[in-house]
């Protein structure tokens, strides 16, 4: 069983994991001239489609504060990695930001961290040598990648439920 967990947004990222909770495809959201890149998306997608049971992509929707053109561009690049995930041929489940959140900090105690910051503290707890620098000149984790790997787990969680 190999799943696909996918933060959205220009900085979200795509982590294929195994049953094994090896982590065996990252992919930063690749970005041209500050737009995603639609055709290497597209490559990554179907290169890796064979190898993919299930996508979990993280479900957009409207947030608090949020302006009207980063809610739009926001909308616009969840739309476009769905129709390039279904393009590919990959099955998928749409999992909002609490639902999966809720599973992956349960027994967390620092419910007044941010997200990012209680992101990064599950991801060092369930995969303590898990690299997820986006190049390697990077200093610190990709938060898309960490996101995406926690989506990931999340969705083999569901389907070790679901046995």
């Amino acid at each position: 069983m190999q799943l696909l967990g996918i933060d959205i947004g220009k900085t979200g990222g795509f982590v294929i994991l195994n049953s094994e909770r090896n982590a065996i495809s990252k992919f930063p959201m690749p970005t041209l001239a500050g737009e995603i890149d639609l055709l290497a998306l597209d490559e990554y997608l179907k290169r890796s489609a064979g190898m993919i049971n299930k996508a979990f992509i993280e479900k957009a929707s409207a947030r608090p504060g949020q302006g009207v053109v980063s809610m739009f561009t926001f909308g616009r690049t969840f739309g476009m990695v769905e129709a390039l995930v279904v393009s590919a041929g990959i099955p998928y489940q749409m999992v909002a930001p609490v639902t999966w959140t809720k599973e992956i900090f349960k027994g967390m105690s620092n419910k007044k961290d941010k997200k990012k910051d209680r992101s990064l503290l599950a991801v060092k707890r369930l995969f303590p040598e898990e690299n997820l620098l986006a190049t390697t000149r990077s200093t610190k984790p990709h938060l898309g990648l960490v996101d995406a790997l926690l989506i990931a787990e999340y969705g083999l969680r569901q389907h070790e439920r679901e046995k």
